[in-house]
């Protein structure tokens, strides 16, 4: 499975508006139940509540994100992404198809060593919720 290269989105500009975001839609029950849909943009992830969660790229570190600033935003439900700790990076990988986007968030100084796209957890992560197109 090849990891999404959204280092390369993110290095093509900032967007205008959240239209030219890549959306994808909540696949898993936890993904349905904290996050709703999401728009990935030039640098953050749009949760369906309108939350906001910056990123930028670690370098050599495709599909890895650190957060930045460190953040856990308030989401659908009440729900927070990672309990009530702040998240510090978010991996986005895609399946082999390319239909499949997992997010996996981590919290802690720890950077993931590299985007795994699957269901099961990495060392660290706290969540991980599933998308499709």
């Amino acid at each position: 499975m090849r990891t999404l290269l959204v280092a390369a989105l993110l290095a093509s500009g900032s967007v205008a508006s959240h239209a030219q975001d890549d959306v994808w839609k909540a696949n898993s029950n936890t993904a349905t139940a904290v996050t709703g849909d999401i728009a990935i943009g030039t640098d953050r992830i749009v949760f369906a509540n309108g939350a906001i969660l910056r990123l930028v790229p670690v370098e050599g570190r495709p599909g890895v994100f650190k957060v930045e600033p460190p953040a856990n935003p308030l989401l659908m439900n009440g729900n927070r992404l990672c309990g009530e700790q702040d998240v510090t990076y978010v991996v986005l990988a895609l399946a082999s198809n390319d239909d499949a986007l997992f997010m996996k968030v981590f919290e802690g100084v720890a950077v993931p060593a590299e985007a795994v796209a699957d269901a099961n957890p990495q060392e660290g992560t706290c969540a991980t919720y599933s998308f499709s197109r």
